[in-house]
């Protein structure tokens, strides 16, 4: 996949579950302390992400505020400091974009960059 190179990016998470292991010929393109396999590719036709680009800020406040009831207050409250960063979600929203352009094109087609 041809994804600009980016050291790190930002997205709001919310997951109990979570790709703990890359599937055969997979290949990894982000990963965190909290989540190792945070993005990646199976070939040139599959993309998975752990975050949540769709996710603003707002919506995942209220997510982790109604879920008191399973989430332990300490992780309630370190989820809803770290939503005082801007999570990238536009760019990451643009690179899901291409990887499904790209896909979509015949395999001997360039894309226009």
């Amino acid at each position: 996949m041809d994804i600009p190179h980016q050291n790190a990016f930002s997205l709001v998470v919310s997951h109990q579950d979570q790709v703990s292991e890359l599937p055969p010929e997979g290949k990894s393109l982000a990963t965190s302390d909290f989540c190792p396999i945070g993005m990646f590719t199976v070939g040139q036709h599959f993309l998975g992400i752990q975050g949540h680009p769709e996710f603003s800020r707002a919506y995942s406040f209220d997510l982790m505020e109604s879920r008191r009831d399973r989430i332990p207050p300490e992780v309630i409250s370190a989820g809803q400091a770290s939503l005082s960063e801007t999570p990238d979600s536009e760019e990451v929203t643009r690179w899901l974009l291409h990887f499904i352009r790209q896909a979509q094109q015949p395999a001997n087609a360039s894309t226009p960059d």
